[in-house]
C-alpha cells in the first residue's frame, strides 16, 4: 500500500501565477471626471436644499427609529384637513 504525503503537490497540476501590474490608487482625475463629480455634487445639494424645503413646508417629516438612520415621509395631513 502506498501513501501520498498530503503536503506534496501533485503533478499533474501545475502551479500559476499572475503577473502582477501597478495598479495607482491615486490617479489624477481627469478634467471630465473631475467635472462631472462637481456636477453630481452641485445636485446633491440642490436635492438636499429642495427635501429641506419640504420639510419646512410640513410636506415631508423626518422619522427617526431607535437605532436606524433618519427616514424622511410624506406628512399625513389628514389630523390637520379633519374637521
Amino acid at each position: 500500500m502506498t501513501t501520498r504525503h498530503t503536503t506534496q503537490m501533485p503533478t499533474h497540476v501545475a502551479p500559476r501565477r499572475r503577473s502582477s501590474r501597478a495598479v495607482r490608487l491615486l490617479d489624477p482625475l481627469t478634467e471630465t471626471r473631475a467635472a462631472a463629480a462637481t456636477d453630481d455634487a452641485a445636485e446633491a445639494e440642490r436635492l438636499v436644499d429642495d427635501l429641506l424645503a419640504l420639510v419646512d413646508a410640513g410636506l415631508v417629516t423626518i422619522t427617526t427609529d431607535p437605532g436606524a438612520a433618519a427616514r424622511y415621509e410624506i406628512a399625513d395631513d389628514s389630523a390637520s384637513t379633519a374637521v
